[in-house]
């Protein structure tokens, strides 16, 4: 007689590889035991073998649904309420080999099941293949075992067994994706797109986001932008790692998304009242990719789980610190693929136009890294040949390709071309390309109406103020003289701050705030603080003037703050972050939750001249607990009351952040006055039409208030700016997919730009000359990078003498001015323990996309060491000192 099936489950939507589907099916009457069996009550248990890993079932019954259970416990009190047996049910090798959910049922309750298959699981994909005929139908049948039992009914012990079945359609794999994608990794937010060439790909409506913050990729017109959280859960290993601390990666399983838990995006952050502290939380990925440390390592707290004992506890692992990046892209790509159901294989990445060809260099191998990682490949040619599949040729051989060219970085040799990274672009010009289109393409008159209106072309300056850095672009568009359908997008100039994003402005605010804070803490606790707080200027917004004196006075008060509070435990937000001990964790919570307030009190003063503080108790989070800490209910009532009224205002963050606003529009006004106004071939001076503000940081009214005023552009405010609040943060991504696309998919009008600029240096490169206190160039801005000749230094002009008392040198450095600089800045250093002795030869090493600088007298070559400020590689929240 064959297995009776009770109930047939469709599930649409299925492919390989798109995450983890998850589906509720209600059952009303098909879930019920045939005839002979009429007990009213019974025992129902469902059951599947534990190798299918990539399956979990949880069902529940009645109203409101009370849950199956799952363990040895439930098993035995289910049967001893139906008078069975529990090794007859479910004998000992059977509960080793399977997974069950079981319950007592009463026939009428309707029964609940939520089924998730994790789809990335390469057993899922194997179950696949291996059934016959399933790639053929696109259909995938996979019966579960269900059996209903009870010995009360009749006296007897009595079971009856069959299947209920599910229906996965299509379990496929998915194709590549018919279109673009662009990424824009952010210090504080990222945003990945996609544009389909079945879409009407020359709109920008065309576009779509990713939202990433769903269960599952969806794609949207409009969604806020991801936060570049990521939170590490726990660690597996399958089989014995190497002795010592665990380090992550370190073994070939290792590079599978399987053996890892995280979480990227809002849900990585804990929130108020919701208990947890910042354990395994990682701020600011993509700083950590910049540093030359960036396979060096970070230690986090987390769970590992050895399966291979079946153990699972807390404990210290250490972590490439270019792990945390990977994990973000790759969850961004993952909800890509479940949104398009397609892998994305033209992909498009936005830097910052101050990155280094190293830093460059760095962020495309995570990017592929990221890649291979959501496609569950490893990231090393050992198991290339293992993970060939025949049914997927065309990304067999895109992820080949990727583990050469990452193998090939590894050794040291010149790497083949990237299947999947088409285009590097800076993050300025990608966000002027998107604006410049959309201006000159869909307003009404198209292109015919921008060649009148802007006969010699139009220029435009992009400021971009981001979560860490602020990058400027001055972009010169117009028609070919000799083609009129061709439109020329040039970069005139690229500039940029690396110190100066969004971040610096919440960190103003938390240094603000926990000075006003900690005022009221001390006299609270009876050690009264005093402090001379500054007076606010006079006037408002713009008509403020210069607040130099203000922001003397506050640094002033701030020190006062630390001197009063040298072990800093009236707020205590300082710890070493290389030290994971509970007194370091609990301060590094603290660090997070002053953040927190800090960037919501920076969003109130967005559009408000004040912002209040909250009102807290002690159950908040682990600050306030510890603010309030020690206090008497009654004392707490009162400290309460005092924090409530307690409130930032705006001119106090302005006066801390102005130096760094006016430094980054001195530089846009110096490439206005280099590149406009002076050294023009016709001796014509130009001037800037438009001026676009972008990056979430913009909001921010000093930023927006100081470039009217200060900026060198005529009529700025009679229609010369603009500040799009849809587009502040996607506009770079959005800019770079539309960039990608004109590259690969050209209409009737083609656009020409400057797709090369990521092979240029982006800033002089001179040295001090201390004969003559100058800068003598060695490299131009914008020459190729592949046209860098060697540069011979006469040691006369490093040393400043020649006669027998010059002194010994041992360090040589490289400095570097970026467009639009008032002057040069060292960022490189090379040591020559043994001193130098003879002229010097700097050079640019390809390989290693770096400077060398070698002593012709003895051939010694320098050891180099980064001088940038090595604070600017973590995030300001994480880095112990806030």
């Amino acid at each position: 007689m064959p297995a009776i099936n009770y109930l047939s489950i469709s599930i649409p939507d299925v492919f390989q590889r798109v995450g983890a589907i998850e589906r509720t099916h209600v059952s009303q009457s098909d879930l019920r035991p045939r005839r002979p069996f009429e007990a009213k009550q019974y025992g129902l248990m469902v059951y599947w073998p534990r190798s299918l890993a990539w399956l979990a079932l949880q069902l529940r019954h009645g109203e409101p649904g009370v849950e199956f259970k799952d363990n040895h416990e439930g098993l035995t009190a289910v049967c001893r309420q139906h008078g069975a047996d529990p090794n007859h049910v479910a004998p000992a090798k059977f509960l080793q080999s399977h997974s069950y959910q079981v319950a007592s049922v009463s026939r009428e309750a309707p029964i609940t099941m939520s089924i998730r298959i994790d789809t990335d699981h390469e057993g899922f994909r194997q179950a696949v293949l291996a059934q016959e005929g399933a790639v053929e139908r696109e259909e995938f049948l996979l019966p579960v075992s269900v059996m209903f039992f009870d010995a009360k009914h009749l006296g007897v012990y009595f079971n009856q067994e069959g299947t209920l079945t599910l229906s996965l359609k299509p379990a496929r794999a998915i194709p590549a994706y018919d279109g673009f994608a662009a990424l824009d990794l952010g210090n504080t937010a990222s945003t990945l797109v996609g544009l389909s060439l079945s879409d009407a790909f020359y709109r920008t409506s065309a576009i779509r986001l990713v939202h990433a913050d769903a269960p599952r990729g969806e794609w949207r017109q409009h969604v806020d932008p991801v936060v570049s959280h990521v939170r590490i859960d726990r660690f597996r290993s399958f089989e014995p790692p190497p002795p010592g601390m665990r380090r992550f990666p370190s073994v070939l399983k290792d590079d599978y998304p399987q053996t890892v838990n995280w979480v990227a995006g809002r849900l990585a952050s804990p929130q108020d009242n919701a208990g947890g502290g910042t354990t395994g939380l990682v701020l600011g990925a993509k700083r950590l990719i910049a540093g030359k440390d960036w396979e060096k390592t970070q230690k986090l707290v987390c769970l590992h789980r050895h399966t291979y004992q079946k153990t699972e506890q807390s404990e210290q692992i250490e972590i490439l610190n270019r792990l945390p990046a990977e994990l973000l892209v790759c969850r961004l790509l993952q909800r890509f693929r479940e949104a398009a159901q397609a892998w994305p294989r033209a992909l498009a990445i936005t830097y910052p136009t101050t990155y280094s060809p190293r830093e460059l260099e760095q962020l495309r191998e995570v990017v592929q890294r990221a890649w291979l990682r959501m496609q569950s490949r490893s990231q090393s040619l050992e198991m290339a040949e293992s993970e060939a599949d025949e049914s997927e040729p065309l990304l067999t051989k895109d992820c080949f390709t990727l583990q050469r060219i990452v193998h090939a970085r590894r050794m040291g040799q010149e790497p083949d071309e990237d299947p999947i990274i088409r285009l590097m672009v800076d993050e300025a010009s990608a966000a002027a390309f998107f604006f410049l289109y959309r201006r000159i393409f869909e307003e009404p008159g198209g292109l015919p109406r921008f060649c009148y209106l802007y006969p010699n072309g139009l220029n435009m300056l992009l400021y971009d103020c981001g979560g860490g850095t602020t990058d400027i672009a001055l972009v010169h568009a117009g028609i070919d003289p000799d083609a009129s359908d061709v439109l020329r997008i040039k970069v005139l100039a690229r500039s940029g701050l690396r110190g100066f994003g969004g971040d610096d402005i919440t960190r103003a605010v938390a240094r603000v705030l926990k000075a006003k804070l900690a005022v009221k803490i001390a006299e609270a606790r009876g050690r009264p603080l005093k402090l001379n707080w500054p007076m606010p200027p006079s006037g408002q917004g713009s008509e403020r003037g210069k607040l130099a004196a203000q922001a003397r006075a506050i640094e002033e008060c701030l020190a006062k703050c630390r001197e009063f509070d040298p072990r800093d435990e009236l707020v205590p937000t300082t710890f070493d972050f290389n030290q994971m001990d509970d007194a370091s964790n609990q301060r590094r919570d603290c660090a997070f939750d002053l953040w927190r307030w800090a960037e919501m009190m920076k969003l109130r003063l967005e559009k408000n001249e004040t912002a209040s503080f909250l009102r807290i108790d002690r159950n908040l989070n682990r600050l306030s607990a510890t603010l309030l800490k020690g206090l008497s209910d009654v004392q707490t009532q009162q400290l309460v009351g005092q924090l409530e009224k307690l409130n930032v205002q705006r001119w106090e963050i302005d006066a801390l952040i102005e130096t760094m606003v006016d430094k980054s529009i001195r530089n846009c006004n110096n490439l206005i006055r280099d590149h406009l106004v002076n050294n023009r071939p016709d001796d014509r001076e130009e001037e800037v039409h438009w001026v676009v503000a972008s990056g979430n940081a913009s909001r921010y009214p000093l930023i927006q208030e100081m470039l009217r005023k200060k900026l060198h552009v005529p009529f700025i405010d009679d229609g010369r700016f603009t500040l799009d609040e849809n587009n502040l943060k996607h506009a770079v991504a959005k800019g770079a997919v539309l960039a990608l696309s004109t590259i690969s998919a050209m209409g009737t009008v083609r656009i020409e730009f400057d797709s090369d600029l990521s092979n240029c240096l982006p800033f002089d490169v001179a040295y001090k000359d201390l004969r003559t206190n100058t800068n003598p160039f060695l490299y131009r801005e914008h020459t190729r990078y592949d046209k860098l000749e060697r540069r011979t230094i006469p040691i006369l002009s490093i040393r400043g003498s020649a006669g027998p008392q010059a002194r010994r040198l041992e360090k040589f450095v490289l400095e570097r001015r970026f467009p639009g600089d008032d002057g040069f800045t060292p960022f490189l250093a090379f040591h020559f323990p043994d001193g130098i002795q003879g002229d010097l030869e700097v050079s640019y090493d390809a390989q290693q996309r770096e400077f060398t600088v070698r002593d012709l007298f003895n051939g010694a070559v320098g050891e180099l060491t980064d001088v940038t400020d090595a604070s600017m590689y973590r995030s300001p929240a994480q880095r112990g000192d806030l």
